[in-house]
């Protein structure tokens, strides 16, 4: 859009005389990702999150990922549409296991700026919702910090069946959690959490759920750590670090159930516990 001649005079201050967005009619059904991709499939995470931002949506969007090693850092911004029983869901396509493995370069300090400070490979942006399944978040064995999905202000994550890997010093690395959430509802079901000192952080007040089921870490120095007053920690198992000196397998604060979950050390001598 541009203009000239503002009511017929000159105009002194051309700078401002144009401006620029993008536009797309929204979108509902089935897109896909591929690295190398020809023209009608997204190459990248960024590629396919631009568009849905852009267009928003007007029913489920499912999203299918095929194999490769997506080097990059994911933000997943609000997209208009979605609420409510209408959601956005990035899924390994069939007969595929792709991985997420961007590494953070540096640990989150006043120096640096937002793609950099942010240390997890997924940053969930306010008031985004996304479902992640079947997908492998790996950090690479060459950092000694960093988490795999990070969520900033009020925001949904939804987890199912993914596999969150940690890099082979982990013991030396920071204490980043591999999933640290602080709003909105969390929910992650059948996921497993491997070289990962510390494994999940979800607190969500406000009449919002944390439902953590059915989950295995192993070997961490603290499991879960959930707060909410509509809890659901059900069918964890969770194994202790055997060189820490303790470990704590769940902290759960507010209200709700927890309940059938496993929780054991590998040197303790002794089958688990149930809490």
């Amino acid at each position: 859009v541009a203009t000239s001649l503002p009511n017929g005079a000159t105009d002194g201050s051309q700078g401002n005389d144009q401006f620029m967005t993008y536009l797309a009619p929204r979108v509902e059904g089935t897109f896909n990702i591929a690295m190398g991709a020809p023209n009608n499939v997204f190459p990248s995470f960024r590629n396919a999150l631009r568009h849905l931002a852009v267009s928003g949506i007007t029913g489920d969007v499912t999203v299918r990922v095929f194999d490769g090693s997506y080097n990059e850092q994911i933000h997943v911004p609000y997209i208009q549409g979605v609420g409510g029983s209408t959601t956005v869901k990035f899924v390994a396509a069939p007969n595929n296991a792709p991985e997420v493995t961007w590494a953070p370069s540096n640990h989150p300090n006043g120096m640096y700026g937002l793609y950099e400070a942010d240390y997890a490979q997924v940053t969930l942006l306010a008031n985004s919702s996304v479902i992640f399944e079947n997908m492998i978040f790996r950090l690479p064995n060459s950092v000694s910090w960093g988490g795999h999905i990070l969520g900033e202000g009020i925001m949904d994550l939804y987890a199912d069946n993914c596999r969150f890997t940690g890099p082979s010093g982990y013991l030396n690395a920071r204490d980043d959690y591999s999933i640290s959430v602080d709003g909105g509802n969390t929910s992650v079901h059948d996921c497993s959490f491997t070289k990962m000192r510390y494994g999940i952080y979800a607190e969500s007040y406000s009449g919002n759920e944390v439902e953590l089921h059915g989950n295995s870490f192993e070997n961490v120095r603290m499991g879960i750590t959930a707060a909410s007053n509509n809890l659901s920690v059900w069918g964890n198992n969770i194994k202790g670090e055997s060189a820490s000196n303790d470990f704590t397998g769940i902290y759960a604060m507010g209200s709700g159930s927890v309940a059938s979950n496993r929780i054991y050390a590998e040197d303790a001598g002794r089958d688990g516990d149930e809490a």
